[in-house]
């Protein structure tokens, strides 16, 4: 078997990212959680970024949890008397060597062959430490100097840093609020105020020789504390430890290099920085918690284990899937059950069972699905025999055994906050301007089909595991119920899923609307085309809460009178605007009475439109559940603005059968953007996903280069970012991009390819001895025990070291 390799490079080659004002840049060092317990009181996190003006390298800054206003570390370098003060001084770019998310490695390269390595380490709380190496490559002696500077503003109560001397040792020391911060550098260093306070260090290093200085931040509630255990640290084999940390880390990286060193860095942060989101607990070290944010300017009050809102929702897990998987399928495994577990403790069964009451779902139905691609990953028996009567509980919690009553009581989402859109739900949304606070629970979302749908197909895929027949014939029911609500979404017409009313089964456009000054009695007498929904919006002067009583009375479909009431606590006044939608349908509207309100107030009335698209409408694409002609026609039905309108993305909303809300900031949505592209994919669209994808990640790039961070919005026209920086929902989705280039990998001795690379360059991945290269429809593959596979064509396989085989693409 012939093998040309068509990539050679060692991991360390494909770990380095280039680190200057231009590069991508997300460096945040956090306590690993998987290398000490949490404490939110003393989680200092800590984020590295280039200087701040022309005469910094770098500089490391933290809050201390917000007790201060900033601290920060500033490296200076002087080389034979000139100040190292910009890029442009390097012979070379500079580079991160390294990351995880407690340690960082940067290389510093000088024409005269003088290298420079600083790193830092964070072992456990209250604790920052590093290293600066000096090694003289050339034929000169060189004058090095080496200042670490530190500034702290106190927030109220505190002491600036300022230098001091305990003995022989001259120290920096500080004050914020209950923390004394102390900088501790070994090396006998000189302690300098001008024109930073700083510890400076001189150090005349011979030609083919280095030198390495040790130092300490150390911030507990003392300052004789804080110098011991820097004085301490400094004297431990804690390099050591640092390098042990990071080649863990290495070995559940996987490293890839494209055409593009900007995708190859973001793919390469990505893994780290949804590491820095890893927490455990002392009194609970076997179940790691991701947290939502974890960020220097945080205060801990704000992260609390005993505060369930703080964890991970199952769309979140859901994007975290896309960066964890495979490397860390055990840690997502563990994950997904303690948010099962957690969802299973409080699950209420609602109370009623009337028609205008439907099921609300407290948690996106998409568990079972990710807890399978976990066992496919990794098949093991045991965990799924001890997970399948939790996720079983969790659905019947929801969902009817009967299909009848499931016909009258299909689930819908709880609150429109579940769908984590910016500005896509505007027609639910009671919170923002152009809002339109429609009741989500009196639709059926196309979204919660289509999770239903994969749901159920992945819950009797494992029921077919485990031989459990009843609960595969329950399943596959409930599979083909939530089939045919999904096709029921289809507008044929409109070539468009679209959400329904849950009562009556149908979608309505806007057909009518009606607003003034607010009367007492307002004579409406409108007869409908078919029994609508009612939304009655209404303003007060002074943006004032009201407290009034809102009167609907008009005809059923069935001919009978109707006379629905509204008063608070049924609907909330934000900013002086609320919103009421009626819980019944009326065939005719007769008149609208309000009472409390005055009348310089303003009302608007209107018919419930379920026609305005948004992208959770796209779903049913991912879950597979319509026919691929469905499909085909929606995307035709796209296919311009696939091509010249989308260009950062697919938008969390375009314009429908009416036009948008004046001036709403349109948002793209890394989460829902992974979600509808996997589907794009998985349907045969190879290249509507590769552009879109390819898209998306042009909005990624820029937000890393101009903002320091991921993003989870981006806006539809600027690709100006939004939202919380790095957070676990803006991480761009590795998994999905390997497999739009056809790879899918399970450990480095298992892996699935098919299809072309759609990407213009060659694709190399290295994880744990695996190496694969994939040009167009070529992929090589070497295994860590050394045995190789050429594979040319599109035909899916399975390999191993040993066999390869048929691979179903309906196992993706």
């Amino acid at each position: 078997m012939n093998y040309k390799p068509l990539f050679v490079g060692k991991i360390e080659d494909m770990s380095a990212i280039n680190f200057s004002a231009s590069s991508l840049k997300a460096y945040i060092l956090a306590v690993d959680g998987l290398l000490s317990p949490y404490d939110p009181q003393n989680d200092h996190i800590w984020s590295l970024t280039v200087g701040g003006s022309d005469k910094e390298i770098l500089e490391l800054e933290t809050t201390y949890g917000l007790k201060a206003n900033a601290m920060r570390l500033l490296p200076f370098f002087t080389i034979n008397r000139q100040p190292l003060t910009n890029a442009s001084t390097f012979s070379q770019p500079s580079k991160v060597v390294n990351y995880t998310p407690a340690t960082i490695r940067l290389q510093f390269s000088l024409p005269n062959e003088l290298e420079i390595f600083f790193e830092c380490f964070l072992p456990k709380d209250g604790v920052l430490m590093g290293a600066v190496e000096f090694r003289n490559m050339g034929t000169e002696q060189t004058d090095n100097q080496f200042d670490l500077a530190a500034l702290l503003i106190p927030m109220d109560e505190g002491l600036t840093t300022h230098p001091k001397k305990i003995g022989g040792n001259n120290i920096l020391v500080a004050q914020a609020g209950d923390i004394w911060p102390v900088l501790f550098m070994c090396g006998g260093p000189k302690a300098i105020s001008n024109p930073y306070p700083a510890l400076s260090k001189r150090i005349l290093l011979p030609a083919n020789e280095s030198q390495t200085l040790i130092w300490a931040l150390v911030s507990h509630g003392s300052q004789e504390a804080s110098f011991e255990e820097a004085r301490t640290l400094t004297a431990t084999n804690w390099r050591k430890l640092a390098a042990d940390h990071a080649r863990q880390h290495e070995a559940y990286t996987v490293h890839i290099k494209t055409g593009d060193p900007d995708w190859d860095a973001a793919f390469s942060l990505a893994q780290k920085i949804a590491m820095t989101h890893l927490a455990t607990h002392n009194a609970n070290p076997n179940h790691p918690l991701f947290l939502k944010t974890r960020l220097p300017d945080q205060s801990p009050s704000k992260l609390n284990f005993d505060q369930p809102v703080k964890e991970l929702t199952v769309l979140e897990a859901s994007q975290l899937t896309q960066t964890l998987l495979p490397a860390r399928v055990d840690l997502m495994l563990s994950i997904l059950e303690k948010l099962l577990v957690k969802l299973d403790e409080q699950s209420i069964l609602p109370g009623s069972t009337d028609s205008i009451s439907p099921l609300s779902f407290q948690a996106s139905p998409m568990l079972a699905h990710l807890i399978l691609e976990c066992l496919q990953i990794k098949p093991d028996e045991m965990s799924l025999k001890r997970i399948f009567p939790l996720l079983e509980t969790f659905i019947e919690n929801w969902i009817p055994k009967d299909l009848d009553r499931l016909e009258v009581e299909f689930p819908v989402f709880e609150t429109p906050q579940q769908l984590q859109l910016n500005t896509g739900d505007f027609k639910f949304d009671i919170w923002h301007q152009n809002g339109g606070g429609v009741d989500i629970q009196t639709v059926i979302s196309p979204a919660m089909t289509a999770m239903l749908y994969r749901e159920t197909s992945a819950m009797q895929k494992m029921a077919y595991q485990l031989k459990d027949r009843k609960a595969q014939r329950h399943f596959n029911a409930l599979r083909k119920f939530s089939r045919n609500k999904l096709n029921a979404c289809w507008q044929d017409e409109r070539q468009m899923f679209t959400y329904q009313d849950h009562q009556s089964h149908r979608a309505s456009t806007r057909e009518w609307t009606a607003s003034g000054s607010v009367q007492r009695l307002i004579h409406i007498d409108r007869q409908f085309s078919a029994p609508q929904r009612i939304i009655c919006h209404l303003y007060a002067k002074d943006e004032e809460t009201r407290t009034c009583v809102i009167s609907f009375e008009g005809i059923s479909e069935a001919g009978e009178q109707i006379i629905e009431e509204m008063k608070i606590p049924g609907y909330r006044w934000i900013m002086g605007c609320a919103h009421i939608t009626t819980r019944f349908l009326f065939d005719t509207l007769q008149t609208v009475t309000i009472e409390g309100l005055n009348p310089e107030d303003r009302y608007m009335l209107e018919n419930v439109d379920h026609f305005q698209p948004d992208i959770t409408c796209l779903l049913p694409i991912w879950s597979g559940g319509a026919p691929k002609k469905t499909y085909e026609s929606m995307i035709q039905a796209h296919r311009e603005d696939l091509i010249q309108s989308w260009n950062k993305g697919i938008p969390e909303t375009w314009e429908g059968s009416n036009n948008l809300p004046e001036g709403l900031p349109i948002s793209v949505n890394v989460l829902w953007n992974t979600l509808i592209i996997e589907g794009m994919l998985h349907q045969g669209f190879l290249e509507e996903a590769t552009r879109m994808f390819t898209n998306l990640m042009g909005a990624i790039i820029q937000g890393l280069k101009d903002f320091d961070g991921f993003f989870p919005f981006y806006d539809s026209q600027t690709g100006g970012p939004a939202g919380l920086k790095n957070a676990i929902t803006g991480l761009p989705p590795l998994k999905l991009f390997l497999e739009i280039a056809g790879i899918k990998l399970f450990t480095p001795h298992r892996l699935a390819i098919w299809g072309t690379n759609p990407f213009p360059w060659p694709l190399a991945i290295q994880w744990q001895g695996l190496s694969i290269v994939k040009d167009h429809s070529n992929t090589q593959v070497i295994f860590p025990n050394g045995a190789q596979y050429n594979h040319e064509g599109t035909k899916p396989v399975l390999l191993t070291p040993k066999s390869s085989a048929f691979w179903r693409d309906s196992d993706r």
